[in-house]
């Protein structure tokens, strides 16, 4: 009976979602520069939904590891750059609500 408790711990921690920090990957914040803080919010918010979704486990894996890593990498790198345009343009911490 031990074996098979064990068995199923081990498989249940290799299932548990990964939120191990990964190093942002360098983006240009050229692309948000044009944008209004409002915007800007939502795409920040856009990338940290999908942040929490990469880190989820997921029921029937799609990409490999280093695939998803390399994901969070560029998502990592689109919030950095979003958070410096947000703050050269002084943008209040949270949007307005409509």
């Amino acid at each position: 009976m031990v074996p098979v408790v064990s068995g199923c711990v081990s498989l249940l921690s290799a299932c548990a979602g990964t939120n191990i920090p990964v190093p942002p990957s360098h983006v240009a914040s050229d692309p948000y520069e044009d944008m209004t803080c409002d915007r800007l919010a939502i795409e920040k918010a856009k990338r940290a939904t999908t942040q929490a979704d990469l880190n989820q486990p997921p029921l029937f894996p799609s990409r490999s590891e280093a695939e998803r890593v390399k994901e969070l990498a560029q998502i990592e790198g689109e919030v950095k750059a979003i958070e410096k345009v947000q703050s050269e343009k002084r943008c209040p911490a949270s949007p307005k609500k409509r």
